[in-house]
């Protein structure tokens, strides 16, 4: 669960993105953020590496299209030489694929630019404290996305893959079974169908599991779950 408590209040932000109005709002909405106490701006991406390099921050804001490097290529880069830097992707773009492609590159949150100041906070207070986020407006999609390609090669069940990784990570067996049927897509209640279980205990099974993830809820577990290649 995210704690606001325990964000630190000297975060230093870079905006990266091509549009100047877009730059001069983020920068005002996170300049009213009391956990923000610095924020950098940036035109494009090329040049953000060596940037970075003397500009240290906790927090990269890309946008993805922009001239020269894409957002989701930064990202990529950002990651292999700068693992510790968060990457959030605030953009216009909402498909499938681009959600897919950057959080394959290793973003850490995903945030479409009509979203709230309020859930702009809750992104970045998540992805700080180490969770991945994903924009409620996209997040169904999204994942119908990523549990369609799994669900066509994935079997049903896989005993010794859950065994080994229900023990990495801590969950139960039945925890495993229920994070793997989420992140296909399934409501609660088919879930509670797959697995002959009362909504109710499908319901409990599903907090223990965000608990033990550290993440807020069912969409931010099957997030992480396929980020991170815990199934």
């Amino acid at each position: 669960m995210v704690d606001q408590s325990v964000v630190t209040s000297n975060v230093q932000v870079m905006i990266v993105d091509d549009d100047e109005i877009t730059r001069i709002g983020l920068k005002h909405a996170l300049e009213k953020m009391q956990v923000i106490s610095k924020v950098y701006e940036a035109s494009h991406a090329n040049g953000l590496l060596a940037q970075l390099s003397s500009t240290p921050v906790d927090l990269v804001l890309l946008d993805i299209a922009m001239p020269g490097m894409s957002g989701i290529e930064a990202t990529r880069l950002i990651k292999q030489q700068y693992p510790q830097t968060k990457v959030l992707i605030f953009t216009y773009h909402d498909s499938e694929e681009k959600v897919s492609a950057a959080l394959s590159a290793g973003a850490d949150a995903y945030c479409v630019k009509n979203i709230s100041v309020d859930k702009l906070r809750l992104a970045i207070d998540c992805v700080l404290q180490g969770a991945v986020w994903l924009d409620p407006a996209i997040a169904r999609r999204a994942l119908g996305f990523f549990g369609q390609s799994d669900s066509e090669t994935a079997p049903t069940t896989t005993p010794a893959l859950s065994s080994r990784a229900s023990k990495r990570l801590d969950l139960t067996e039945r925890e495993f079974d229920v994070l793997r049927l989420i992140t296909q897509g399934k409501s609660n209640k088919e879930i509670g169908v797959v697995l002959e279980i009362s909504p109710y205990t499908v319901k409990t099974h599903i907090r223990n599991l965000t608990q033990k993830l550290g993440v807020e809820d069912r969409t931010q577990a099957a997030v992480k779950a396929l980020t991170e290649s815990l199934l």
